[in-house]
């Protein structure tokens, strides 16, 4: 895994030897942040199922304001920490140890985030439980952006509340799906606020 774009370009990321996910390619992360129109400068991104944390990263490297990473295994954790900081990127992160679906179901505390990259297992249907608690909770702020990672057999509705499908593509076996919330124009205005701080 390498980052594709921006000041750490070309950094590689690690991950645990034989790490039980399955982490984003570089030309699908590459084709998410192509689809992605948003203006990093003032973007405020929510990493779900985080792992080694390359898709937060990459949003960091290319001028995203902050990042909020959440992912439950304590071995991925030391990993994702060590690659922020071997990007020097610890200054704009916050890294939470936690179950992504009760994560998001604790609640934000009144945090709005302008783009969530969500990236989760493909089993147990969780790409349409995250999509649920992001539709439903307190997450996205208007015109945010929700980019969830599924597989292609995993069938997402169109809609869910005031989140609309955008974007549909397929690599392989992945599917991205782009939901917006709200009358969005493109191009998207992202994140607005500080780098909020989450416990689990």
């Amino acid at each position: 895994m390498r980052v594709v774009s921006g000041t750490a370009k070309g950094r590689r990321l690690k991950a645990p030897p034989g790490f039980g996910t399955r982490p984003t390619s570089d030309k699908v992360k590459e084709a998410i942040f192509d689809l992605l129109q948003v203006e990093w400068s003032s973007s405020l991104v929510l990493d779900l199922f985080a792992g080694s944390g390359a898709l937060g990263i990459e949003a960091l490297s290319r001028g995203a304001k902050g990042a909020v990473f959440v992912e439950k295994d304590p071995v991925a954790i030391k990993f994702l920490k060590a690659n922020l900081k071997m990007c020097n990127m610890l200054d704009r992160a916050s890294v939470v140890m936690a179950e992504a679906i009760r994560f998001l179901q604790r609640g934000s505390g009144g945090t709005l985030f302008g783009v969530i990259l969500a990236d989760p297992p493909y089993s147990r249907g969780l790409a349409s439980r995250c999509l649920r608690e992001v539709g439903e909770g307190n997450w996205i702020e208007e015109q945010g952006v929700l980019v969830l990672e599924h597989f292609w057999k995993e069938e997402l509705p169109e809609s869910f509340g005031a989140l609309a499908r955008m974007e549909l593509r397929r690599y392989g076996d992945t599917c991205v799906s782009l939901y917006v919330m709200g009358e969005a124009p493109w191009k998207v205005q992202a994140g607005r606020g500080s780098i909020p701080e989450f416990f689990p």
